[in-house]
């Protein structure tokens, strides 16, 4: 049995397929496309027919993706996160991907879209979970599943689009307003010692990329790093990071927000060293929707 999952980010929308057939889901495709849903969103919180377009094109192709690996068209749920989640306009855009693709949009909550974070890299150890999306970024600690979370309503593009970075002074700044933020709403998550921090999500996996070319016996990523990353981004022109080693052209905009958010939530935390996944929200999506197939536990799909 094959089944798919397309999420609707705030920065990306994203395609993952997998078998159902084994122990644990087994990934056959995972694609993304670059669709800035939330640098779509005008005053009011209208998406724009710019981006509902140009997000529903995508959802098509990366349907059709996964019906050339053998997916059934009624096994593909499609859902959605923060910046829809804000949009006034969500049923319209909801309707308008359903005729332009036939899938029902699930939009869920940040505390679900925290859940499924999780779900994706629990093993049983205490962990803290860190997913920076472009519209919010999740907290979540737990063990087997999340026992506390907290969404917030920060990510990287809603950062880019309140609080501009014209120089590396400006960080420092930003760095200190997550971190009370964080401190304020997600300070009971963060107190005690937690045997590993995970980070989720594309600003984790661009700064270990660009650490490691930075430290290539060591590409640990630290606070102190990612803010001197930070910085160091900061005084860079748009072009100029598009030659940084390790860093995706497509998160050269708002990269530095993204870091300033990690540096906060890792000092916030105490932490001293963090580690990577490069799992998405989508792998917590198929690991319960496996659970529900094989044992009738908890529901992977959206709701209805």
């Amino acid at each position: 049995m094959i089944r798919a999952a397309i999420a609707i980010g705030s920065n990306s929308t994203r395609m993952l397929a997998a078998s159902m057939d084994g122990p644990e889901p087994l990934p056959l495709l995972r694609l993304r496309e670059d669709t800035k849903l939330f640098m779509g969103l005008k005053d009011g919180g209208i998406l724009s027919d710019e981006v509902m377009d140009r997000t529903a094109e995508a959802v098509l192709r990366l349907k059709n993706a996964a019906l050339s690996v053998g997916c059934g068209a009624d096994a593909i749920d499609l859902y959605a996160t923060s910046a829809t989640r804000d949009a006034s306009n969500r049923d319209r855009f909801a309707r308008r991907l359903t005729e332009s693709t036939g899938l029902l949009l699930y939009v869920m909550s940040g505390e679900e879209e925290a859940a499924l974070a999780f779900a994706a890299v629990a093993d049983g150890t205490d962990t803290l979970a860190v997913d920076i999306g472009g519209g919010s970024t999740e907290i979540i600690l737990g063990k087997e599943q999340a026992e506390g979370a907290v969404s917030l309503q920060a990510g990287a593009s809603r950062m880019l689009r309140s609080f501009p970075i014209a120089s590396p002074a400006d960080v420092p700044r930003l760095v200190e307003r997550l971190r009370a933020m964080v401190r304020e709403e997600a300070g009971g998550l963060l107190h005690g010692a937690v045997r590993r921090q995970m980070l989720l999500g594309g600003t984790g996996t661009a700064a270990y990329d660009m650490l490691a070319n930075r430290f290539p016996e060591d590409p640990g990523i630290t606070p102190q790093r990612v803010l001197s990353l930070a910085k160091d981004l900061a005084a860079m022109t748009a072009e100029e990071r598009l030659r940084v080693p390790g860093l995706p052209g497509t998160k050269a905009e708002h990269i530095v927000h993204g870091l300033c958010i990690l540096s906060a939530v890792l000092l916030e935390a105490g932490a001293e060293r963090a580690e990577i996944s490069r799992k998405t929200n989508l792998d917590g999506w198929m690991r319960r929707l496996h659970a529900n197939i094989h044992h009738g536990t908890r529901k992977g799909g959206p709701k209805t």
